[in-house]
């Protein structure tokens, strides 16, 4: 895979150091919900090392709040997983289980019975714990933002096209994930940053800038997966197509995009000094999104490509071809069903 481009990023590598104890935990989780039914998927879950990602995202969160954080990425990828088969082409079958997790999002009290959904009600009720209203309505919008993506995707194929270049990154912005993993950055750390701190202009700017980055890092290394399952969802892909490049031309494209996102992340954190007074931000506020800017945005950039380098997810063991769309257990299938 094309993992060895050379890139620089100007922020410290974190690893949180309860790394051991969490691991032991999440695994715990996953089987309580049945969302491991063999030792091939317990073998293929840790070759993701979905741990490791979760301690480099969240490098300074303890206890409960690093649990539930962990456990979110876990579950990221095995929701995920769950579209790489006929589910992932068919917009009714993708449609069926979107809605059926968009549905704790609309009555938390419910009882679903399908593994997937179960464990999504486990992670929204431990979410919103402690948090508050404005929060928890911002967290759930970024969630239907991310299931809907899906659907939007699975039609997509289901008509045999493929995405333009302006369309790319607004669309994958929406279906990677990022926004309500910065949601639960907050969320585990145990602080909210204030309403008008994250609306405003610079901290927008770059949240969307840390999005664009995990999508092109994750194009990068996830090349050869969306190749062999012939997933027109990567950029790499698309300005081949688009601008007729060759893919070492593309994969050179995306590298440079993937590092000028770094480069603006890091002048608009230049300038913030300046945009406090400008804003009028108060003294926590400030402390706030100073907190927010090193354990969220520049963890989830730095944690991403260091974990992607050496992930098993992207290697030629993990990847299946699209001739194979058994290979995964149905989580979205109620369990006495399944």
């Amino acid at each position: 895979m094309p993992q060895d481009i050379s890139m620089h990023i100007p922020f410290p590598a974190r690893v949180n150091p309860d790394a051991a104890r969490v691991a032991d935990e999440e695994m715990r989780w996953l089987l309580r919900f049945g969302l491991l039914r063999s030792p091939e998927a317990v073998r293929r879950h840790r070759n993701g090392d979905y741990t490791e990602l979760g301690v480099r995202f969240h490098p300074a969160a303890t206890g409960e709040g690093l649990d539930l954080a962990i456990e979110q990425q876990s579950w990221f990828f095995l929701f995920d997983d769950q579209f790489d088969g006929p589910r992932g082409d068919d917009p009714a079958q993708a449609q069926a289980l979107v809605g059926a997790v968009q549905e704790v999002l609309r009555h938390p009290d419910g009882q679903p019975r399908a593994p997937i959904v179960a464990a999504f009600a486990d992670i929204w009720a431990r979410s919103r714990h402690g948090m508050s209203d404005l929060w928890c309505s911002r967290a759930e919008r970024h969630w239907h933002m991310y299931l809907e993506s899906y659907v939007t995707e699975a039609r997509r194929r289901h008509r045999g096209e493929a995405p333009t270049e302006a369309d790319y990154l607004p669309e994958r912005r929406r279906s990677i994930g990022v926004q309500p993993t910065l949601d639960m950055a907050e969320r585990a750390g145990h602080y909210e940053v204030p309403q008008r701190v994250f609306t405003s202009a610079p901290v927008a700017a770059m949240r969307q800038l840390v999005a664009d980055f995990v999508i092109l890092d994750n194009d990068l290394v996830s090349l050869e997966k969306e190749e062999a399952r012939g997933d027109p969802h990567n950029l790499v892909l698309v300005l081949r197509r688009e601008r007729g490049l060759s893919r070492d031309a593309a994969i050179e494209e995306v590298a440079r995009l993937r590092a000028d996102c770094v480069k603006a992340f890091t002048a608009i954190e230049d300038r913030l000094p300046r945009e406090y007074d400008r804003l009028g931000f108060t003294a926590v506020e400030k402390s706030l999104l100073d907190r927010y800017r090193h354990d969220a945005l520049r963890s989830l950039v730095r944690g991403v490509h260091d974990w992607a380098q050496q992930a098993g997810r992207y290697t030629a063991a993990h990847i299946i071809p699209a001739e194979r769309p058994g290979y995964l257990d149905d989580l979205g299938k109620p369990s006495n069903d399944a």
